[in-house]
């Protein structure tokens, strides 16, 4: 079976979620620290639209190191994300984090 993503050329990302996204990278930021958020979204009949609708920041754990920044992101907690998009019957269809600059 392939991807529900193999055929999307658009996504479509609402102005709110962009911006509940960069808090959570900005104040991560204002810490020192890298954050891990993931987006859930549907594909449209079409399958070439992918709509974002959620915003998720997983419990994780920040660290500093000699090579940098990382975080990680427990197996409940990739559990967890994973059922709560279930439930809204979306997808994770982004994901990304963000070292401080």
């Amino acid at each position: 079976m392939a991807s529900p993503m193999a055929l999307v050329t658009t996504f479509r990302i609402p102005r709110g979620l962009l911006d509940q996204t960069l808090d959570v990278l900005r104040d991560a930021g204002r810490h020192g620290h890298e954050a891990f958020v993931v987006w859930g979204g549907t594909v449209g009949d079409n399958q070439s639209v992918v709509t974002f609708a959620t915003a998720i920041a997983p419990a994780q754990t920040a660290h500093k190191t000699d090579n940098g920044l990382l975080v990680t992101v427990d197996g409940k907690a990739l559990f967890d994300i994973n059922r709560a998009l279930f439930r809204r019957s979306e997808i994770l269809a982004g994901q990304g984090s963000q070292p401080s600059s």
